[in-house]
């Protein structure tokens, strides 16, 4: 496998997914996209988590001269707990869940980073609108977890963090990042889940619906996703 190069990326709103399975070469540029992804209905019914979007990103980028365009999917799911925390105006607050779907970018000869390689704080912020500004302590532990369909054995990682909700910013809060990342087939998949660390939330029940989730993952060519949102997003200007 070549050295994967990593490049810059701006955080605003929507951090740039890279990814990969090479499809053609149109006007000159060549494209890669990701399979879609997404919990099933049946896992998604075993939980109090909901369906939020399915997003579609596509983006324009630039490297070594050579431009290229990547099309990677997001899925969001999210519920709200209530909570014992102070300084909140809500009585609830979002705990989510998203997965990633990313292609493997091959340009001029290099493997350009994807998601997954991407600093926990970075996905958290890219894929999902319930919580922003966060601060990843220490890891904490972790998990195992079978994901049914794909037929794989994968771990999340845990972490103590920091965030503020993203309706109530003047708020900072103790939440729990879990994160697992690995390749399947061609793509790269991530499952993020992001829930208050508080007393009132027993944790170990909102870590087995997380779990739940991502027991019930397909990923692939003959998953049939709702778009929920269109992304296009150029990055020419920006990319290193």
């Amino acid at each position: 496998m070549n050295r994967r190069v990593f490049l810059g990326a701006s955080v605003s709103g929507i951090v740039g997914v890279t990814a990969g399975c090479l499809s053609g070469i149109i006007d000159d540029e060549t494209t890669f996209e990701a399979s879609p992804v997404r919990v099933s209905p049946a896992a998604v019914d075993e939980t109090d988590y909901e369906h939020i979007r399915t997003e579609e990103r596509v983006e324009q980028r630039e490297y070594e001269g050579e431009s290229y365009e990547e099309t990677s999917y997001v899925s969001e799911y999210a519920r709200e707990v209530e909570h014992s925390l102070e300084d909140l105006e809500s009585s609830s607050v979002p705990a989510v869940v998203s997965v990633v779907s990313t292609p493997t970018v091959v340009v001029a000869g290099e493997e350009l980073e994807t998601l997954a390689d991407r600093d926990p704080e970075v996905i958290a912020e890219s894929v999902q609108d319930g919580y922003e500004e966060f601060d990843l302590e220490n890891n904490v532990g972790g998990r195992a977890v079978e994901v049914d369909d794909l037929e794989i054995r994968v771990s999340f990682d845990t972490y103590a963090a920091t965030a503020t909700v993203a309706d109530d910013a003047d708020a900072e809060i103790d939440c729990v990042v879990d994160v697992v990342r690995f390749d399947a087939g061609e793509d790269s998949l991530v499952t993020i889940g992001i829930y208050p660390d508080d007393e009132a939330l027993e944790l170990s029940d909102e870590q087995g619906e997380v779990d739940t989730l991502l027991a019930g993952l397909e990923h692939g060519e003959d998953v049939d996703v709702d778009i929920d949102e269109e992304t296009e997003i150029d990055h020419t200007d920006d990319d290193e």
